[in-house]
Protein backbone atom coordinates (compact mmCIF):
# COMPACT_ATOMS: atom_id res chain seq x y z
CA UNK A 1 0.00 0.00 0.00
CA UNK A 2 1.34 3.41 -0.91
CA UNK A 3 1.99 5.77 1.95
CA UNK A 4 0.61 8.89 0.35
CA UNK A 5 -1.41 11.82 1.66
CA UNK A 6 -4.26 10.49 -0.47
CA UNK A 7 -4.37 7.28 1.60
CA UNK A 8 -4.48 9.29 4.80
CA UNK A 9 -7.22 11.57 3.45
CA UNK A 10 -9.25 8.55 2.35
CA UNK A 11 -8.99 7.05 5.83
CA UNK A 12 -9.94 10.32 7.51
CA UNK A 13 -12.89 10.75 5.13
CA UNK A 14 -14.21 7.28 5.99
CA UNK A 15 -13.90 8.02 9.70
CA UNK A 16 -15.69 11.34 9.26
CA UNK A 17 -18.50 9.58 7.35
CA UNK A 18 -18.90 7.10 10.21
CA UNK A 19 -19.14 9.94 12.73
CA UNK A 20 -21.78 11.67 10.61
CA UNK A 21 -23.81 8.47 10.27
CA UNK A 22 -23.79 8.06 14.05
CA UNK A 23 -24.79 11.68 14.57
CA UNK A 24 -27.76 11.28 12.16
CA UNK A 25 -28.99 8.03 13.71
CA UNK A 26 -31.98 8.64 15.94
CA UNK A 27 -32.97 5.23 17.18
CA UNK A 28 -30.92 3.61 19.92
CA UNK A 29 -31.05 0.29 18.07
CA UNK A 30 -29.63 1.92 14.92
CA UNK A 31 -26.80 3.47 16.92
CA UNK A 32 -26.04 0.15 18.65
CA UNK A 33 -26.00 -1.64 15.30
CA UNK A 34 -23.59 0.89 13.77
CA UNK A 35 -21.28 0.68 16.79
CA UNK A 36 -21.41 -3.14 16.77
CA UNK A 37 -20.65 -3.24 13.03
CA UNK A 38 -17.74 -0.85 13.51
CA UNK A 39 -16.28 -2.88 16.38
CA UNK A 40 -16.62 -6.24 14.66
CA UNK A 41 -15.83 -5.34 11.05
CA UNK A 42 -14.56 -1.88 10.30
CA UNK A 43 -12.20 -1.26 13.21
CA UNK A 44 -9.91 -4.06 12.02
CA UNK A 45 -9.81 -2.47 8.56
CA UNK A 46 -9.02 0.94 10.07
CA UNK A 47 -6.21 -0.52 12.19
CA UNK A 48 -4.82 -2.39 9.19
CA UNK A 49 -4.77 0.73 7.02
CA UNK A 50 -3.24 2.86 9.79
CA UNK A 51 -0.54 0.24 10.41
CA UNK A 52 0.29 0.21 6.71
CA UNK A 53 0.65 4.01 6.70
CA UNK A 54 3.27 3.86 9.47
CA UNK A 55 6.94 3.23 8.64
CA UNK A 56 7.88 -0.46 8.69
CA UNK A 57 10.07 -1.83 11.45
CA UNK A 58 13.39 -3.14 10.23
CA UNK A 59 14.14 -6.72 11.28
CA UNK A 60 17.05 -7.05 13.67
CA UNK A 61 19.85 -9.08 12.07
CA UNK A 62 20.93 -12.20 13.91
CA UNK A 63 24.44 -11.85 15.35
CA UNK A 64 26.53 -15.01 15.28
CA UNK A 65 29.67 -15.28 17.40
CA UNK A 66 32.94 -15.07 15.48
CA UNK A 67 34.99 -18.25 16.08
CA UNK A 68 38.22 -16.23 15.64
CA UNK A 69 37.37 -13.95 18.54
CA UNK A 70 37.78 -15.35 22.02
CA UNK A 71 36.58 -14.06 25.33
CA UNK A 72 39.01 -12.58 27.84
CA UNK A 73 38.52 -15.65 30.00
CA UNK A 74 39.68 -17.91 27.13
CA UNK A 75 42.77 -15.76 26.66
CA UNK A 76 43.58 -15.83 30.37
CA UNK A 77 43.32 -19.63 30.35
CA UNK A 78 45.77 -19.80 27.46
CA UNK A 79 43.16 -20.71 24.87
CA UNK A 80 42.76 -18.89 21.59
CA UNK A 81 44.83 -16.16 20.03
CA UNK A 82 45.37 -12.79 21.60
CA UNK A 83 45.49 -11.18 18.16
CA UNK A 84 43.73 -13.08 15.39
CA UNK A 85 45.56 -12.99 12.10
CA UNK A 86 44.51 -10.05 9.96
CA UNK A 87 42.58 -10.75 6.80
CA UNK A 88 44.22 -9.34 3.72
CA UNK A 89 41.62 -7.51 1.62
CA UNK A 90 41.21 -8.82 -1.88
CA UNK A 91 40.06 -7.02 -5.01
CA UNK A 92 36.64 -8.68 -4.75
CA UNK A 93 35.97 -7.49 -1.17
CA UNK A 94 33.18 -4.92 -1.00
CA UNK A 95 33.29 -1.71 0.96
CA UNK A 96 30.74 -1.06 3.70
CA UNK A 97 28.81 1.30 1.40
CA UNK A 98 28.62 -1.35 -1.33
CA UNK A 99 27.44 -3.97 1.17
CA UNK A 100 24.74 -1.61 2.46
CA UNK A 101 23.55 -0.87 -1.08
CA UNK A 102 23.45 -4.59 -1.90
CA UNK A 103 21.53 -5.32 1.33
CA UNK A 104 18.91 -2.72 0.39
CA UNK A 105 18.53 -4.26 -3.08
CA UNK A 106 18.14 -7.80 -1.71
CA UNK A 107 15.73 -6.84 1.07
CA UNK A 108 12.16 -7.32 -0.15
CA UNK A 109 9.47 -4.79 0.76
CA UNK A 110 7.66 -6.10 3.85
CA UNK A 111 4.17 -7.44 3.24
CA UNK A 112 1.27 -5.19 4.21
CA UNK A 113 0.02 -5.65 7.75
CA UNK A 114 -3.26 -7.50 8.10
CA UNK A 115 -5.41 -6.98 11.21
CA UNK A 116 -7.90 -9.72 12.07
CA UNK A 117 -10.73 -9.44 14.57
CA UNK A 118 -10.57 -12.03 17.32
CA UNK A 119 -14.21 -12.85 16.50
CA UNK A 120 -13.07 -14.11 13.09
CA UNK A 121 -10.80 -16.73 14.68
CA UNK A 122 -12.64 -19.97 15.33
CA UNK A 123 -10.89 -22.68 17.33
CA UNK A 124 -11.14 -26.30 16.20
CA UNK A 125 -13.43 -27.38 19.01
CA UNK A 126 -16.28 -29.80 18.45
CA UNK A 127 -18.45 -29.16 21.50
CA UNK A 128 -21.02 -26.37 21.68
CA UNK A 129 -20.82 -26.01 25.46
CA UNK A 130 -18.05 -26.12 28.03
CA UNK A 131 -19.11 -28.37 30.91
CA UNK A 132 -15.84 -29.41 32.56
CA UNK A 133 -12.30 -28.23 33.22
CA UNK A 134 -11.10 -30.55 30.46
CA UNK A 135 -13.45 -28.81 28.01
CA UNK A 136 -12.08 -25.42 29.05
CA UNK A 137 -8.48 -26.60 28.66
CA UNK A 138 -9.24 -28.13 25.25
CA UNK A 139 -10.94 -24.95 24.03
CA UNK A 140 -8.14 -22.70 25.29
CA UNK A 141 -5.48 -24.94 23.74
CA UNK A 142 -7.27 -24.88 20.39
CA UNK A 143 -7.82 -21.12 20.50
CA UNK A 144 -4.18 -20.55 21.49
CA UNK A 145 -2.97 -22.61 18.52
CA UNK A 146 -5.15 -20.60 16.12
CA UNK A 147 -3.97 -17.27 17.57
CA UNK A 148 -0.31 -18.28 17.33
CA UNK A 149 -0.83 -19.49 13.75
CA UNK A 150 -2.24 -16.08 12.76
CA UNK A 151 0.60 -14.20 14.47
CA UNK A 152 3.24 -16.45 12.88
CA UNK A 153 1.77 -15.53 9.48
CA UNK A 154 2.53 -11.89 10.31
CA UNK A 155 -1.05 -10.89 11.10
CA UNK A 156 -2.20 -8.80 14.04
CA UNK A 157 -5.23 -9.67 16.14
CA UNK A 158 -7.69 -7.06 17.38
CA UNK A 159 -9.24 -8.12 20.70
Amino acid sequence: MAKSPKDRQELEARYQKLCEELARAQLVTAIREKVRHFREVESATFLERIANLLPKEKPVPEVKPDPEKRSTQDLENGQGKAFPEAKTPSVTDKTDKEKTRDDKKDTPEPAPIKVISINAIKPDFQKIQLVSEEDVEGYITSLRAKLIAEISQGNRIKV
